[in-house]
């Protein structure tokens, strides 16, 4: 997703403690910071689909799985839930992977970045 950037973070040092400088950009506010931070963990993904604007209806047996807000949810604590996992990746990867839509919420600039 060209002009989208979701590593905002610079790690950098001052007086020797180590620690994060934000990098501008419209999705992310210095306000965010404390939050973004708050765990030792990181997503990665050489495969993805990306709807936007042009999300499909998603289907009934998969509504457990849709995010409302920020945020992710974690799933797989059981071998039924793994399936409907699997399922819910063939069905979202089954068009092709990538971008199909602009992102559905705009972008408002701000100047809050440090």
């Amino acid at each position: 997703m060209r002009g989208r950037r979701d590593n905002i973070y610079r790690p950098v040092k001052n007086n020797g403690t180590k620690g994060y400088k934000q990098i501008p950009n419209l999705w992310h506010k210095h306000s965010n910071m404390k939050r973004d931070l708050s765990v030792d963990r990181v997503l990665l993904s050489g495969e993805f689909v990306y709807f936007g604007e042009k999300v499909p209806v998603i289907p009934v047996r998969f509504q457990q799985f849709v995010k409302k807000g920020r945020g992710h949810l974690i799933g797989g604590k059981n071998e039924a839930e793994r399936r409907r996992i699997s399922a819910l990746r063939r069905w979202a990867f089954h068009r092709a992977k990538g971008k199909f839509g602009k992102p559905a919420d705009k972008p408002r600039p701000h100047t809050d970045c440090s």
